[in-house]
């Protein structure tokens, strides 16, 4: 099979067995991965980047990859080239984000098919908010991640562009960051800000990786990010413990050059110092209990004074350092803290290089949907803040303002009484919803929410919220009870108190149920409640 155009085209179906596909010149390994190959009765069509092999005659070979090292996996099944396969387009067949689909959310990002999970590489650079995430475009299985991108002007709408980074003979592309080098440490300057990616280099991954181990390597794009080079003397970072991994690379003033956040293993991490983005050494190592993988490193300044600069550490699971660098390391000034209670939320990463002081962040929701040909969504983009509560410090998490832009058919309610015997009860609207509720804090009063088929219940005799088999502190002060729900089709998030509370869950939003309702076991007041409809699209 003469390799002609850019892409491969190859059919799959999610319930047919996983499948090692390996792509041989000459009896050579050129580029392996992993599909649920069907030529027979195929849901859908996974696009895999073929340009590197473009004029080479290539043998398409398959093998059963579940049962590895065994007899049922020595049967190699060839590809054989028909009028229906292989199928080679130049550039990939338009697959437009239908929001009617039933699985598909309202608000949340998706990529149009394959597999979506960690959001890695968040910059701004020359007016472009830059987000990539890992991708598998051959299915929806955790296998063979890539780097999708999609690009936004406005932090809502969001345009997929061709993948970013692929896999190559160091393994696949795990999670990293990115910065903006504005200040050009890398010599590569041209019309546009140098964005520079820093990924795992997933070594023994795939076959063509065998052997190697995991290791941190750079990219780099002078054209806007519509193409990446891979840096000549990869990898930057050699092995250190185990499968290290998931670089976050971030500006650090008060020590003068750039620090990277790398995990290690179980839950260590470490911090490493470059002047150039090249070369780097390791200057601490630390544990953060309760959590692994995935660090974000970012500073905050304290709300109320901006005089008071603190950096925050966190990892995959939410929980969090906040601290200070003092005589060349970080030094937490009190013990870890946890941000989200919910089982969705995971590898949260904030944005590099944002105009201004926010500090804003995705995260991977775990949700998979059935029968369609793309799983996982990223998280509402939401801000941070660092605020100080009864002598704590806290960090705060709230949807960007920016969501007010596509809220449309806005109802408030002010002063609201329920109790046992008077329960409120409201239509909504059939979409994404975004409802706020503040309520007078009565100890030993319970209040439950029931919206779109989906209960939260506000325990004020036990100090906590509970929904969806999650459970989380509801106030720090007990003075009030303050909640924003963001629903979509298939998950729900809630922002507690002032923020420093935050629960993501999968549900499913029963549209037949559409109304809210609220009750409660004693006098309560509802001071005020507003709902929202969030609708990217024009109405």
């Amino acid at each position: 099979m003469l390799i002609q155009k850019k892409y491969l085209a190859l059919p799959y179906n999610n319930g047919m067995v996983l499948k090692q596909v390996s792509f041989i010149e000459n009896d050579i390994l050129q580029f392996d991965l992993k599909i649920k190959l069907d030529l027979f009765t195929p849901e859908c069509w996974a696009y895999v980047d073929v340009a590197s092999l473009i004029g080479k005659d290539i043998k398409l070979v398959f093998t059963n990859a579940e049962a590895p090292g065994t007899l049922q996996s020595q049967f190699v099944a060839e590809i054989n080239e028909n009028e229906q396969y292989p199928y080679m387009p130049e550039q990939i067949d338009d697959i437009p984000i239908d929001y009617n689909n039933k699985y598909r959310p309202y608000v949340h990002f998706t990529a149009p098919y394959g597999w979506l999970s960690d959001p890695n590489g968040l910059v701004y650079a020359d007016g472009v908010y830059h987000m990539f995430y890992q991708f598998n475009p051959a299915g929806v299985d955790k296998e063979n991640m890539h780097w999708g991108h999609a690009v936004s002007r406005d932090l809502l709408h969001w345009e997929n562009l061709e993948v970013a980074l692929f896999p190559d003979d160091k393994g696949f592309i795990f999670s990293g960051s990115a910065v903006a080098d504005k200040d050009n440490m890398m010599g590569i300057k041209e019309q546009y800000t140098p964005i520079v990616l820093f990924y795992t280099a997933a070594g023994g991954t795939s076959e063509r990786s065998k052997g190697e181990p995991f290791t941190v390597s750079l990219a780099y794009s002078v054209d806007g990010g519509h193409t990446f080079t891979r840096y000549e003397g990869n990898p930057i970072l050699p092995n250190i413990a185990g499968k290290n991994r998931d670089p976050k690379v971030v500006w650090c003033t008060s020590m003068n050059c750039y620090v990277m956040a790398l995990y290690l293993e179980d839950s260590r991490y470490c911090l490493l110092s470059s002047e150039n983005l090249i070369e780097w050494k390791v200057f601490q190592i630390f544990t953060l209990p309760g959590d692994s993988e995935c660090p974000d490193l970012y500073s905050l300044t304290l709300e109320g004074d901006n005089s008071c600069e603190y950096w925050v550490f966190s990892g995959a699971s939410d929980y969090y350092y906040v601290g200070q660098f003092q005589d060349g390391q970080f030094v937490s000034t009190q013990p870890v803290k946890k941000l989200h209670y919910g089982k969705s939320s995971y590898a949260a990463q904030t944005f590099s290089n944002l105009p201004g002081s926010r500090v804003l962040r995705f995260s991977w929701q775990r949700v998979e949907f059935p029968q369609v040909p793309f799983s996982g969504q990223l998280s509402i983009l939401g801000e941070l803040k660092l605020k100080n509560i009864e002598n704590e410090l806290y960090l705060c998490l709230w949807p960007v303002d920016e969501i007010n832009n596509i809220a449309y058919k806005n109802q408030v309610f002010n002063r609201i009484n329920i109790s046992k015997d008077n329960e409120f009860i409201q239509a909504v609207p059939r979409g994404a919803l975004d409802i706020f509720i503040e309520a007078s804090y009565i100890p030993g009063a319970v209040v439950t929410i029931d919206v779109l088929g989906v209960t939260i219940t506000c325990d004020m005799v036990r100090n906590q919220l509970c929904c969806a088999e999650s459970i989380s502190p509801m106030s720090i002060k007990q003075r009030k009870l303050r909640l924003r729900i963001i629903l979509d089709k298939n998950s729900i998030e809630l922002f507690i108190d002032d923020g420093e509370f935050y629960m993501s869950n999968k549900i499913i939003c029963d549209y037949n149920l559409n109304y809210l309702r609220m009750r409660a076991n004693s006098d309560v007041l509802i001071k005020t409640l507003s709902i929202a409809q969030l609708q990217l699209e024009d109405i």
